[in-house]
């Protein structure tokens, strides 16, 4: 890419296992080798692992310590009740509220020091976020893109249960091929994922009945 004109968001979307921190790294590799460029690597998980390492007194400091915390059920059981009593408590956006102070932070800090950031968020899973962000975007002047990393690892089980995965995996599902769009082609992706859910919402209470 060529030297950004404009701080630049990437959201990146995919299954478990499907690559997209290295996703994240090739678009940050993909800028001019600069001083004036600041890649910052940004999670909508990151306030929430922060609390969890106070509150369980854990060891987050490199991502193998904390992956090795979180593999133990118990530990597993522990995050997510963090997160479900959060959003319980002030509303499902807590945790991309706090998320959005950490990037007006990073952007407030670029500006100050004439440097051009570039962020890229790797583990964007739902539509509210979508919005969130773009609106965040809209009022301070970033460019918006979302990447979707088509790629299906066999060493992961796709977790057609869980809320998080359902946006990726209707990506798999119907066949959309990899690549970034822009804010107004992943809002008719929206569109018809949206449309797809409360047909079969629907079809299942037909069933029901």
């Amino acid at each position: 890419m060529e030297f950004p004109n404009k701080p630049i968001l990437r959201l990146i979307i995919g299954v478990i296992g499907s690559g997209k921190d290295h996703a994240a790294e090739r678009f940050f590799n993909s800028f001019p080798k600069d001083d004036y460029i600041l890649p910052y690597l940004v999670k909508f998980a990151s306030p929430m692992t922060k609390l969890a390492a106070k509150i369980y007194s854990a060891d987050f400091s490199t991502k193998e310590k904390y992956e090795a915390w979180k593999s133990i059920p118990e530990n597993r059981e522990k995050l997510v009740n963090l997160a479900e009593g959060m959003k319980e408590i002030h509303g499902k956006t807590f945790w991309i509220s706090q998320t959005l102070i950490e990037l007006k932070d990073l952007l407030n800090q670029s500006v100050m020091n004439m440097m051009y950031p570039v962020f890229a968020i790797s583990d964007f899973r739902f539509v509210f976020e979508y919005w969130a962000i773009k609106a965040f975007c809209e009022e301070n002047g970033i460019l918006l893109e979302v990447e979707y990393v088509n790629f299906v690892s066999n060493r992961y089980e796709m977790r057609r249960d869980h809320p998080g995965e359902q946006l990726a995996l209707y990506l798999v599902d119907n066949d959309y091929g990899p690549g970034v769009w822009t804010p107004s082609e992943f809002e008719t992706v929206i569109h018809n994922y949206t449309t797809n859910t409360h047909e079969k919402t629907l079809n299942h209470n037909r069933s029901q009945n």
